[in-house]
Parts: structure tokens; sequence; C-alpha cells
């Protein structure tokens, strides 16, 4: 009985040790790795804590899974709706469909912390939706934030990818959800990232359709044939003193910034990518119908000139693009890079005298919006062919 009393309060402070193990390890896997990399570290720390209470850790995945979505993370919300309190507060939204075409809606929540005191972007949680529509995914976020305890009303803005389904002028999320808030006012802010991205698109639209031909095809020759790498790279090598061609990039059609590395790769390869292909094709006793457009498109310098110009305008959107992904971007700074960009593109194709002059160079104002849409739509406004500024690299063609 003495020994009994003596071992309690022991026995007490191990299942304790090995209950914070459980707990410490269940949130290292949920922040860095695959919950089911937990069955194989769960039985190295316990044969490595022979001797100590981890040789008592006792931790798979579906343990560790249970900790994650029925101890850790209701901690972790209700310090976040207690840390929010009656501040206000924005949402960043954006809705998905996985692998198994279940559709998802995941929530980020930006406010003043008054704990940390300062402004903070934290995860809030993930709706499963069974429809994408803009009034389906707004009940969703209303319910969600109903069931959690945030204040609707204290809701002032939401950030989206600028779907036309999140945040179009009729019948979207956006619409849907304002007029739920009370007083219907909501701030909506699009991902400038996303809109650049929308706005190469719709330029892309203007320009020859094999251009996407060549670019795609060109990757997709080579993908998956190990064959005609090796036979490139030798080629390659053979004429820059041993050194290996950089490898090409696949061409996405739903981020169209993504034209600026692969047409920049082709453009550095173009010579010996043309030689290369002018070899298959000679090689081959029958016709390919890939393979001989490619010669044919390689042929042609126009498509050339087309790529070079392309990469100059591509290179000014993508760095503007990639100043707002920053996490501690300087917002004014910002400012002055999206006002650059548009003057920038608009100086290109515009007379010099059909851009005013302004007082405020540092914000690009709505006045001056509405001046560059009626410079474009008066055509003694543009600039002759023999004057548009292509770029640099394209003038030394």
């Amino acid at each position: 009985m003495v020994k009994y009393v003596a071992d309690g309060p022991m026995r007490e402070k191990e299942r304790r040790t090995v209950t914070e193990a459980d707990l410490k390890l269940a949130v290292f896997i949920a922040m860095h790795c695959a919950v089911q990399s937990i069955d194989h570290l769960g039985e190295i720390l316990t044969v490595l804590g022979k001797g100590s209470p981890l040789e008592k850790l006792r931790l798979h995945r579906t343990k560790c899974s249970k900790l994650i979505s029925n101890v850790v993370a209701p901690v972790f919300l209700t310090e976040i709706k207690n840390d929010i309190g009656d501040s206000p507060y924005s949402l960043i939204v954006d809705e998905s469909t996985d692998v198994s075409t279940t559709k998802f809606m995941a929530l980020c929540v930006r406010y003043h912390s008054k704990k940390h005191k300062k402004m903070v972007t934290d995860f809030l949680g993930i709706i499963q939706v069974h429809s994408c529509t803009g009034v389906d995914l707004a009940k969703a976020v209303v319910e969600y934030l109903q069931v959690i305890g945030l204040i609707l009303g204290n809701l002032h803005a939401i950030g989206t990818d600028g779907a036309a389904n999140m945040c179009g002028a009729n019948n979207s999320f956006y619409t849907h959800l304002r007029s739920m808030v009370p007083g219907g006012r909501l701030q909506l802010l699009k991902c400038v990232c996303h809109s650049l991205d929308k706005c190469a698109e719709y330029a892309f639209k203007t320009v020859p359709n094999h251009l996407t031909f060549l670019l795609t095809e060109t990757y997709n020759y080579f993908s998956h044939s190990a064959k005609r790498k090796e036979d490139y790279i030798e080629l390659y090598k053979s004429k820059h003193d041993g050194k290996a061609p950089l490898k090409l990039m696949s061409l996405c059609q739903t981020r169209w910034l993504v034209w600026l590395p692969v047409s920049t790769l082709i453009l550095h390869q173009w010579n010996d990518l043309k030689e290369y292909f002018k070899k298959e094709q000679a090689e081959r006793r029958d016709s390919d119908f890939k393979l001989d457009t490619l010669v044919r498109l390689f042929n042609d310098n126009t498509n050339l000139l087309y790529l070079t110009f392309m990469k100059s305008v591509l290179g000014e959107v993508h760095a503007v693009s990639l100043a707002f992904e920053h996490t501690n971007a300087d917002v004014t700074k910002l400012y002055t890079d999206m006002r650059g960009l548009v003057y920038g593109l608009a100086g290109r194709v515009l007379k010099r005298e059909a851009i005013a002059e302004t007082t405020r160079p540092s914000v690009l104002r709505q006045d001056e919006v509405a001046m560059l849409k009626a410079a474009f739509a008066n055509a003694a406004n543009l600039r002759s062919t023999d004057n548009i500024k292509f770029g640099d690299n394209f003038t030394e063609l």
C-alpha cells in the first residue's frame, strides 16, 4: 500500500509527460508532415526513449489524426476567436476541388491581434461545400461564422482570387454575402496577382494560336522520351563547351504568367532546338505532323519576334506580380510599381503627348485610368508601327 501511494504521483507525472509528448508531436505533424509520418516517427521515439517516459509513447496516425481534429484544432480556433473578440476582421476565401472531386472552401482571417499587438493573418478553417454557386458559398461562410462564434456584423472585407463566381457583379459570392452582412457594407479586395494573370490571358487571345502550339509541343516532344532528351543534351553540349541545357518547362493553361519562363527558356535555346528538330525530321522515314509543324514554326523568324516581344512585356508584369506576393511588402512601393507598369505599357503604344502629366507620380488615380482609356480610344494617339517600343531585345534583332 505504501509503495502504491509512493508510485502514484510518479505514474501520474509519466502519464502527463506522455500526453504532452502526444500533443506536441500532433502539432508538429500538423504543421510540417503528412500524418502517416507519425507511424514511423512514433516507433523511433519509443526505441530511443527507453528508460524514459517516451518508452510508453503509443502514437500512430489514427490517434494523431483524432488529436489534431478533436483537441488541437478546437483549442487554436478558440484562441483565435477570443483574440478577435468584438474587433473588426476580414476574410480571405478560396474554393477548390480536391482529387476526390470533393469541393472545399478555405478561410483565412486577418485582424488586429490584441495578444500580439499587430495585424495578423491566420488560418480559420475549411468548409466542405456541395455547390460552388455564389449563394451557396455565402450561406456556408455565414453558417460557419455563426458556429464558431464570430460576429458577422464585424466582417468588413473579403479577399478573393477574382473568379466570376466569387466576385461577379450580379450573382456572386461577394454580392450575396454583402446582402447577408448587417448594414450591407462589405469591401471587396481582389488578388492583384490573379488580376494581372487575367490581363495576360486576355492579351494572349490576340496572338496567333500556333505560338501556344510551339511552347506546348516543344516541351511535350521531350517529356516522354529519354532518348530524345539525351540526343538533344549531347547536341547542346557539343555547341556550348560541354554545358548542359536548362530544362524546358510545361505551359500551364490556368496560370498565364508562366508563359514568361517557358518562352525565356525556348528563346535561350532557339537555335539549338531549331537545329535538333531539323535533324530529327531528316532522320525520320515517315511523316510526323507535330515534328513537321515544329520545324516549320522554328524556321519562321516571325515567331522568334513574337516571343521576344512577349518576354519583354511579361517581364514587367511578372515583376509587379512577384512584388505583390511578398508577405511584408511595402504598400507605398506597390502603388508606385503598379502605376509604373500601367504607364510603362501605355507608353509603348501611345504618343508622349497623349499621356498627361500628373502631380502625384506614386499613386494611380481613377481619373488617370479614365484618361488612358480615352487616349487608347482615339487612333490618332497611337504610335506608328516604326515608333512602337517593342523592347530592347527586340531592337537588337
